[in-house]
């Protein structure tokens, strides 16, 4: 679709960090038009309803960074949305007990026993100071020495991670490994070190809560408002060159760096181009929707009491999964990160049901189904499980990554978190959303990486405004 007149700016996605992009240029009176290949705004962050009436997120279920985003504190997210706030933030079911990481962190150093005093070392002053270190995290890493306290925590935290954090039982290292592999990369490293004590620490922070309704209410959210600032949204838009576009003086794009640089052609300069096309691509996941009569019967109780679970094992365990996905080899027994929405949130399924929201790491590019990886690995902790299974839906690596392209291969982050895809976002620079004269990268493969915080698209704003709107 390409419109006569010229508007101000043009913005290529909807997903989260595309719609705060185009909320962030709206609101500063400019006229913006956002362009989105699906029909429906949200991209991985929205919410399906599928089956006999069950409510799935299609991506991201649990949203730590959402309430922390200095972006999403602008525009009172919290305020206007219901968020359900587990105790336990997140739970590593083991053999014969769970580590649990309750929004209290004494409770939790309480748990950990032997460890906990090493936990609140790892994680304590993090999240005391939650709201600096999570502003200086989502920038550009270059300015991380203008917050200096900030910055020496986290660097202190992320070597702490790195090294083991001086945990020394089997429960603590399990809690911290499982954590660290959202990341989805091989451990121990340095970039999904650093990335994974962020997340530890905001368990005992903002918490790591459940949106009431789904996922979907927080992009829906940012499209109205976006929309009632004067934005216009168009759908079913599949966009492959500028011409493909109304002239603006800026475009911002909210896909991978590849789809940017190919869609702006030689607008992108040749540095740009030169790093996103040394991108080293991550790992990848595969959903799994799940239907059961009864919810997830877990050996230890307190279990299902968590938003967030982590189904692999040991520390042991998870790093031989992270390493045999990362070698192009399905791991026999995955990290699996699960959440159980309908425990706190009535309106995810039909009453009597319930819903089971799980992704497997995978290598990228995967089609192998996880259903059944993922319902043997649940046995092992929760025996019966299977039993109570009512229906079940599966989008392998592959699909997600046909699905949105800006998940290549089904690799959410866009992009591996190497410690050098960190620092360099897809560029080191402190202006990396720039990618050419009035184009702009938006998306998680930008800094500050990935995640639901809409920080990618509120920076690469700013900087256009700064730059083109002045």
């Amino acid at each position: 679709m390409k419109c006569c007149r010229s508007v101000d700016a043009v913005v290529v996605g909807a997903g989260p960090n595309g719609l705060a992009a185009a909320l962030t240029l709206a609101q500063r009176g400019l006229e913006v038009q956002l362009f989105e290949r699906a029909g429906e705004v949200g991209g991985a962050c929205r919410t399906e309803t599928w089956g006999d009436g069950y409510r799935s997120d299609w991506g991201a279920a649990v949203h730590p960074m959402a309430l922390a985003s200095p972006f999403f504190n602008s525009i009172q997210l919290a305020e206007r949305l219901k968020f359900f706030m587990p105790e336990i933030s997140i739970a590593h079911p083991l053999e014969n007990r769970a580590a649990l990481a309750w929004r209290s962190l004494d409770k939790t150093s309480h748990g950990l026993g032997a460890d906990g005093v090493a936990w609140r070392t790892l994680v304590g002053g993090l999240a005391r100071n939650s709201e600096s270190v999570v502003s200086s995290v989502l920038d550009t890493p270059l300015r991380l020495p203008f917050q200096p306290k900030a910055a020496m925590q986290l660097a202190k935290s992320s070597l702490l991670t790195r090294c083991g954090a001086g945990l020394r039982t089997e429960a603590g290292r399990a809690l911290l490994a499982g954590i660290v592999a959202h990341s989805v990369g091989v451990q121990p490293r340095l970039g999904v070190s650093a990335a994974g004590v962020v997340l530890a620490s905001l368990a005992h922070s903002v918490g790591w809560p459940i949106p009431a309704s789904g996922s979907g209410a927080i992009t829906q959210l940012l499209a109205q408002d976006f929309l009632q600032a004067g934005g216009v949204i168009h759908l079913n838009e599949h966009i492959t060159k500028l011409s493909d576009l109304p002239h603006a003086k800026a475009y911002l794009f909210d896909t991978s760096a590849s789809d940017m640089v190919s869609i702006a052609g030689d607008r992108v300069t040749t540095r740009y181009a030169n790093a996103a096309a040394r991108v080293t691509p991550g790992d990848a996941v595969s959903k799994v929707d799940l239907v059961l009569e009864q919810p997830i019967p877990w050996k230890d109780e307190q279990v299902g009491r968590a938003g967030t679970v982590h189904v692999c094992g040991t520390q042991r365990d998870v790093r031989l999964a992270e390493y045999e996905v990362s070698k192009g080899r399905h791991a026999e027994n995955p990290m699996i990160v699960l959440s159980q929405p309908s425990a706190f949130d009535a309106s995810r399924a039909p009453s009597g049901k319930h819903v089971v929201w799980a992704y497997a790491h995978v290598p990228a590019g995967s089609n192998l189904p996880q259903t059944e990886t993922i319902l043997r690995s649940l046995e092992r902790f929760a025996p019966g499980t299977q039993d109570l299974v009512a229906a079940t839906r599966s989008t392998t690596a592959r699909e997600i990554g046909t699905r949105n392209p800006a998940m290549p291969g089904g690799d959410f982050a866009s992009g591996a978190l190497t410690l050098r895809q960190v620092v360099g976002r897809p560029v080191l620079s402190a202006n990396p959303w720039q990618a050419g004269n009035g184009i702009y990268l938006c998306s998680g493969a930008a800094a500050p990486g990935p995640g639901v915080h809409g920080m990618a698209g509120h920076r690469a704003a700013v900087s256009a405004i700064k730059k083109v709107f002045h």
